[in-house]
This record gives C-alpha cells, sequence and structure tokens, in this order.
C-alpha cells in the first residue's frame, strides 16, 4: 500500500520496509524521549490540524502512499527543540 497507488501493477520488494521502520523507530525514540504534560501551549496544534485533514483526506481516496508524509512532517515539528510534548487526546 504504501508503494504506490493501489491501481498500479508493482513487483513487491522488502526494500521498502526498512523507512518504514526507521519512521517508526524515529516516533518510538521521540516518544521516549520527552516529557508528556497535560499543558498545551498550542505550538503543534495548527501542523497537528493539517496533520490529520490531509492524511483523512488521503486515505478516503485510497492514496496510502501519500498519507505517510504530513505525520512525517508532524514528528520532525515535534523533534525541532522541545524538551516536552503536549498531550493532544
Amino acid at each position: 500500500m504504501f508503494m504506490g497507488p493501489l491501481d498500479a501493477s508493482i513487483a513487491w520488494s522488502e526494500e521498502g520496509l526498512e523507512g518504514s521502520r526507521k519512521f517508526l523507530d524515529r516516533v518510538y525514540r521521540l516518544i521516549t524521549s520527552k516529557e508528556i504534560v497535560a499543558d498545551n501551549n498550542g505550538a503543534l496544534d495548527k501542523v497537528y490540524h493539517e496533520t490529520v485533514k490531509a492524511v483523512t483526506e488521503q486515505i478516503e481516496e485510497l492514496m496510502f502512499n501519500h498519507s505517510h508524509c504530513p505525520a512525517h512532517d508532524l514528528c520532525q515539528c515535534s523533534q525541532q527543540g522541545r524538551k516536552t510534548l503536549y498531550r493532544i487526546c
């Protein structure tokens, strides 16, 4: 599903799995290395809402190969010089 559009004929390859694993490892390190607090200062609200909107639209259009890009952006914004993460829900 992340190799390309669903209607495209693509040969299976395990090479793409390494990138997915690296991203999941980055998310895990982000969550475990930061203090998670309940108070939200709103610093990530805009990028969070943009991510949810973009991923929702792309999944509805079956564009799974594009839906991970906004999640990468959110992860990167969360890492930039912040010592705490804010609980979103």
